[in-house]
């Protein structure tokens, strides 16, 4: 089973090879570059996402008023508190746009991770495609909360993962954003046990755990801790997250022995250099606003460090939020 699932990609319109893909770059990108790898894969991304659920209010801003001049220097240090900054999944046309762009570089596919909490949207995403020619895998979110049959939920997932829903088949799991201590409770561990045992490892399907640098530090690695406790017959399928943006210089040590542990373990790793809280970076150049060029000098050394774990390790832009012109 696995050896024939190697043969394609899951992505939103369908079933697609390596050798489909690089005919769709031939024919389509004249603006292609030679020196780019012939494929150019994004693995962690947020096309269109709805963040609403994360407003944070605040005095002298009305999270339904637009962006304006007026407002602009408070937005910039307070991306949460209005509506607009938030809800990025309006402009299907707008997003088909923009990903065009990328096809100079030789990006023909695309891993969007937004889960159900965060807006997803598959029928945008897939119309998304095939406005801008660009393959978009997508996963399947799961929400605990809701669940109440564990067996009944094991076989909607490989129905799911099998069949799709309205044609449309996930590519993996998640992102399953790790908060805290992991797992949170009884029921949770119960969860991802049947997530690993009847569809990592039964059909081969990647599931991506991403690390919340919000909390502290020594609790964002519980989640290896558990992981390592589990029989995973491919552990490339087990697939980190890592926002190095998240994490400030005095912890940037730490970061790199975790991700060191994740590879020695076979595991494989996203990691993701540019800043989403534009508000760190508001006094820079406009063309700094969303990179950090000292976390790009760290993802280097990573990458020096385990270049014999390389096959293991992603690269992300992982932006979220609208771009102020």
């Amino acid at each position: 089973m696995s050896e024939e699932k190697q043969k394609y990609i899951r992505t939103i319109t369908g079933k697609i090879t390596k050798e489909e893909i690089l005919k769709k770059i031939n024919e389509n990108n004249t603006l292609s570059k030679k020196n780019f790898p012939k494929i150019t894969t994004l693995p962690f991304e947020h096309i269109i996402q709805n963040l609403c659920n994360y407003l944070n209010q605040i005095p002298n801003i009305e999270p339904k008023e637009n962006i304006t001049l007026s407002n602009y220097s408070n937005i910039i240090s307070h991306p949460f508190s209005i509506f607009q900054n938030l809800y990025l999944d309006a402009d299907v046309a707008l997003a088909s746009n923009e990903l065009n762009y990328l096809k100079q570089f030789n990006t023909n596919l695309i891993c969007d991770v937004t889960n159900s909490n965060n807006g997803q949207n598959k029928e945008k995403l897939k119309e998304i495609s095939n406005l801008s020619n660009i393959e978009i895998c997508f996963g399947y979110s799961i929400d605990i909360e809701k669940i109440r049959d564990l067996k009944k939920y094991s076989n909607d997932i490989q129905y799911e993962i099998i069949y799709g829903f309205d044609n449309l088949i996930p590519s993996f799991i998640g992102e399953e954003i790790i908060q805290s201590k992991f797992p949170s409770s009884e029921y949770e561990e119960k969860v991802y046990e049947m997530i690993l045992n009847d569809i990592v490892n039964q059909y081969n399907i990647p599931i991506i755990f991403k690390l919340n640098g919000e909390q502290k530090f020594y609790d964002t690695n519980t989640i290896l801790k558990w992981v390592k406790t589990k029989k995973i017959e491919n552990k490339k399928k087990i697939v980190f997250s890592i926002s190095i943006s998240d994490y400030d210089d005095d912890n940037l040590d730490k970061i790199r022995l975790l991700c060191n542990d994740l590879l020695l373990n076979d595991y494989s790793l996203i990691l993701s250099t540019y800043d989403c809280d534009v508000s760190k970076n508001k006094n820079e150049e406009k063309l700094d606003l969303y990179f950090n060029k000292s976390k790009a000098k760290f993802i280097n050394s990573i990458l020096i460090e385990n270049r014999k774990f390389i096959q293991n390790i992603m690269l992300s832009n992982n932006i979220n939020f609208l771009k102020f012109n």
